[in-house]
């Protein structure tokens, strides 16, 4: 799965041992727990049917997507694009991981984001992807799309 065991013992003393559970235990504090539930399970906005992610697309927006998937009907993936995809680092103001570990970091919120898509919105296909720094123009980031099956006669 994600190699979270590595980050953990370089950013936390180990005292021998340890596994994620133990370094949960020993360091872990409730508070930021509740606070990173935001991270990994993060709000969504729906513009008609479809997900965007809140810190993204505020209720100002939507209106605007709204007309512009009317007046692009074919265009809908396209234009939700913008909205489906986050830079890691910059969703916290602590920059304190290297670059591997923020990849690690966003490969955990891939499988959450892609976790919650499928509960949330059973009977839908949803691909949710690592997008390289080439892409985004500077670090790591998540996005997600729907495979639409009537469109995509391999499915």
């Amino acid at each position: 799965m994600v190699e979270i065991e590595k980050v953990l013992s370089r950013l936390f003393i180990d005292a021998g041992g340890f596994e994620s559970e133990d370094y949960l235990h020993a360091y872990g504090q409730p508070q930021q727990a509740l606070l990173m539930f935001k991270l990994f399970f993060p709000d969504l906005v729906m513009v008609d049917r479809h997900p965007v992610f809140g810190w993204r697309c505020d209720t100002s927006d939507v209106d605007k997507l709204k007309e512009l998937i009317a007046s692009s009907p074919s265009d809908v993936q396209q234009i939700l694009e913008g909205y489906r995809w986050f830079e890691v680092p910059y969703l916290i103001s602590d920059r304190s991981l290297s670059d591997d570990d923020d990849r690690v970091l966003a490969e955990c919120l891939r499988y959450s984001i892609d976790a919650m898509l499928v509960s949330e919105f059973p009977g839908r296909i949803w691909v949710v992807r690592l997008m390289e720094p080439e892409e985004t123009g500077s670090v790591i980031g998540v996005m997600f799309t729907e495979i639409d099956i009537r469109k995509d006669p391999l499915l």
